[in-house]
């Protein structure tokens, strides 16, 4: 019996030469033979033109886009592709990770358990440039984030994405029916994760199954959970209050889209973010997942003052 068809969308932006070979390698060696991956250029590809000649897989499929539609619209442009083929499920991948052979395959048997309109997304071990040299970290990125993926419905996906686009296999009507990535997310992967929120899920795969290569060319990276009342350099940079508005607002466009994409939403949803309540709906969700999901109430709480912050038109001297 055929294997259903898994389309890969790669978006690629001037990809470092060495890094884009192996992940590519990693790619054609997957366990799980029936794939197909569109690698969308928002460069001139004959910059990698000596490593794009050394795979002639003809499961590879090489776009160049005619102008640069930046991260998130190269993503789309991918997908959509892979769409195009009759691609079954999607897959996401960055241009300078590397897979482990049995990703695809794995992944796929997770969603096989979850089933139509589902979204499984896996752990990954975080590599760092230590002197010229690639070394894994040896803990994983979830459990350096402390990253609650047992918490990923519609209302926490608002404030915190636990869905890495590279991680993720998703059915392919999540983005077959909602293509078009709203002007209110800014990644790719966050939208698709809330859409699958209000289909089949959004589940976890407890083992890491890829090597997430973090550097300063990185769209979003890795970034490890310190402490809940740790000030980062942002917000020493900006003052908390600004960051928190910020935060608030960034969190606002992504309701707006998705209550405008006409989604499925549930009332806790509409409790915690679409009342004039000066923050107190995200300040209650904050609360309720102290003490299991430390990063989520802090991304909560920073919200709920941010929104307060909004609606009272405060002005505070940086804390």
């Amino acid at each position: 019996m055929l294997q259903p068809l898994i389309g890969i969308a790669l978006a690629a932006y001037k990809p470092e030469p060495e890094y884009f070979e192996v992940q590519l390698k990693s790619i054609e060696e997957q366990s799980y033979k029936n794939w197909i991956c569109y690698i969308t250029f928002d460069s001139d590809p004959s910059e990698v033109s000596q490593i794009l000649q050394k795979f002639s897989d003809k499961r590879f499929r090489i776009v160049q886009n005619p102008h640069r539609l930046g991260h998130k619209k190269n993503f789309q442009k991918a997908a959509e592709l892979c769409l195009g083929e009759s691609a079954d499920l999607i897959a996401f991948s960055d241009q300078d990770d590397i897979w482990m052979p049995h990703k695809l395959e794995r992944s796929f048997a997770e969603y096989k358990k979850r089933g139509p309109g589902s979204l499984v997304h896996c752990d990954m071990y975080w590599m760092q440039n230590i002197s010229g040299v690639w070394k894994p970290t040896h803990d994983s990125v979830w459990a350096l984030e402390k990253r609650g993926v047992n918490h990923a419905n519609l209302t926490t996906l608002m404030v915190r994405n636990v869905a890495a686009g590279a991680a993720s296999l998703m059915d392919a009507e999540i983005v077959r029916n909602h293509l078009e990535i709203p002007d209110g997310f800014e990644f790719h992967d966050w939208w698709y994760a809330v859409v699958a929120s209000t289909k089949g899920g959004v589940w976890p795969i407890r083992e890491p199954l890829f090597y997430y290569r973090q550097h300063d060319e990185n769209v979003v990276g890795a970034s490890p959970f310190v402490g809940f009342f740790n000030t980062s350099s942002r917000i020493k940079a900006n003052g908390f209050w600004q960051t928190a508005e910020k935060a608030w607002i960034q969190t606002k466009l992504r309701i707006e889209a998705v209550v405008k994409s006409g989604l499925a939403r549930d009332k806790k949803f509409d409790l915690t973010y679409l009342r004039k309540d000066l923050g107190l709906g995200l300040g209650i969700q904050g609360l309720r997942y102290f003490c299991v999901d430390r990063p989520l109430a802090r991304s909560s709480f920073a919200r709920a003052l941010g929104k307060l912050n909004s609606s009272k038109g405060l002005h505070h001297k940086n804390l």
